[in-house]
């Protein structure tokens, strides 16, 4: 087998600036020209030679042999126009024309413009009068920028708007012969554009009290508009083969706040940093073509219009069965069978619509975003140097994202697994082989033969959700550097001697669980995060 591949890419650019200061005026200006161009040949060839003795490919033993050519071609002008009036008032404008191959030609060309504006309130001489000439507030700038990006990254191949056929679609026999079949490509995707990221973000930058303090806090919103969909409203006839292609119809965003503050400081000889950081960020589903729904608790239960995405769904778990009258007199048909099928242990459910049983109308958000990205992150980050003596410290957390204990994590003997925590830690008659028996109570609700009958092990709940929290050492370091009294007598420009560990633990609420807060599996068996501890000298001459 032999592939071979050969790639030719021309970059070609031009840029002209302008930069110019006229008294308290400062203007200026930059154009940009860009054409980019990509050229792809690969053959591939595979053979059944009669001998490996030699590493040869030839024709008339080989199998297999496709060769293929594309290429692709994309230009941009982009222009920009800055201007500041003493360092106060800031105000810039861009805009951007691109073209891309991807499009039909009546859909290829993009505009793009942007601009941003930031006053530097300090600057001005009542606020310097006000607050005593910056004793409290060093600088403290107002800014905000709103812009349109366009992306062809949306999902469609080369040459998608041209009408054709896609080959070597299988093999048939017609009359005897064998013929290598063919399907048509569908309808042509012509109506397929750029989809816009309209960014708008408003921030505060601060320093006060002699730049010790500093600040920064952000709003953000992203807005994609154009992404691609389908129109389902428009119907054609099965008979054809094919569907509608798809259009620029949907709409995403992607909004939150984050700030940092850090504070440098000392007393006497001890020197500090102290830094933080947080941000919170959800992304949303915003609009799609004329959705349809069946009912009320369809539009509810699945719809994703103006509604935050990756919501885990499923039942809030409200106890535990004690015993086998609880389940007798218990009001509310969990099972669907009078609740016949229950046994002490097993969970107790939400009757969410209050109709007398449980059933997927008791459903509604228990969680997050599952996979081990938060939409909360946090930081803080120490400095101390004291004398010959530095210390470093990192923390970094996240919260308000989800982990679903499955797979392993949930049944037993689930490939061969999980039989310490679940099997041994859950409701079970003390004499397995006489069903008169007292009930032994555990944590897991009772397990059933061969999972038959009713089984709160298939149904995603609070029980097995947690809504993760947690804050982990990343970094600690301690080191101690020689005196230059000592440095001047080996001839040393500098001798420093360390010990560092890094994620050496985490304060989370998953560790009950032996998984690692940032997994993002739900069987639990990524790898977890390496601990290292570090000794070392760095010697300088």
């Amino acid at each position: 087998m032999r592939n071979q591949q050969k790639i030719i890419k021309n970059v070609y650019q031009g840029q002209l600036n302008y930069n110019n200061t006229f008294g308290k005026h400062t203007i200026g200006a930059t154009f940009v020209a860009e054409r980019q161009e990509s050229f792809l040949t690969s053959n591939w060839i595979h053979a059944v030679p009669k001998t490996n003795a030699l590493p040869l490919i030839y024709f008339a033993t080989a199998d297999t042999y496709n060769d293929a050519a594309s290429q692709e071609a994309r230009i941009g002008y982009i222009g920009r126009v800055n201007y500041n009036y003493e360092n106060k008032y800031y105000v810039e404008m861009s805009a951007r024309r691109d073209a891309s191959w991807k499009f039909a030609p009546d859909k290829r060309v993009g505009y793009f413009p942007s601009a941003s504006a930031g006053w530097r309130i300090t600057q001005e001489p009542f606020m310097k009068s006000l607050l005593e000439n910056g004793k409290v507030i060093n600088d403290l700038k107002i800014r905000a920028s709103y812009g349109i990006l366009g992306d062809d990254d949306i999902g469609i191949g080369d040459y998608d708007y041209l009408a054709g056929y896609n080959y070597n679609q299988g093999l048939a026999i017609l009359n005897g012969v064998p013929v290598i079949g063919s399907s048509d490509k569908g309808q042509p995707i012509t109506n397929i554009s750029w989809f816009k990221s309209k960014i708008l973000d408003i921030g505060v930058d601060a320093s006060l009290f002699g730049s010790k303090l500093t600040a920064t806090v952000d709003y953000f919103n992203r807005l994609r508009t154009g992404l691609r969909g389908r129109k389902y409203d428009i119907f054609i006839p099965s008979e054809l083969g094919y569907s509608l292609p798809d259009e620029n119809v949907n709409s995403d965003s992607q909004r939150g706040i984050e700030g940092s503050l850090a504070y440098n400081g000392n007393r006497g000889e001890l020197n500090y940093n102290i830094v933080g950081n947080a941000s919170i960020s959800r992304a949303r589903n915003e609009d799609s073509y004329k959705p349809i729904f069946f009912n009320s608790w369809d539009q509810y239960r699945n719809s994703s219009e103006k509604r935050y995405n990756n919501i885990t769904w499923g039942y809030e778990t409200i106890g535990q069965f004690q015993s086998m009258d609880q389940i007798n007199n218990y009001p509310v048909n969990i099972d669907g069978q009078g609740n016949k099928t229950l046994l002490p242990g097993d969970l107790m459910y939400k009757d969410v619509n209050g109709d007398g049983k449980i059933n997927s109308l008791d459903q509604r958000p228990i969680g997050y975003t599952q996979g081990g990205q938060p939409n909360i992150n946090f930081g803080f980050n120490l400095r101390l140097a004291y004398k010959n003596f530095d210390f470093t410290a990192d923390f970094s957390g996240g919260a308000m994202y989800s982990f679903v204990q499955n797979w392993e994590l949930r049944w037993p003997y689930q490939n061969e697994g999980a039989l310490n925590q679940l099997l041994t830690d859950r409701w079970h008659r003390a004499d397995p082989f006489d069903l008169n028996s007292e009930w032994i109570p555990g944590k897991f609700p009772a397990y059933r033969f061969n999972n038959g009958g009713h089984s709160d092990y298939n149904k995603t709940s609070t029980f097995w959700l947690t809504n993760v929290n947690y804050l982990r050492v990343r970094t600690i370091e301690l080191g101690f550097s020689l005196p230059k009294s000592l440095l001047s007598k080996f001839k040393m420009q500098q001798a420093r001697i360390y010990i560092n560990c890094y994620n050496l633990f985490s304060i989370d609420n998953v560790s009950k669980l032996g998984v690692d807060p940032e997994i993002w599996d739900g069987n639990g068996l990524t790898y977890p995060q390496n601990k290292f501890v570090n000794v070392g000298i760095k010697l300088s001459l």
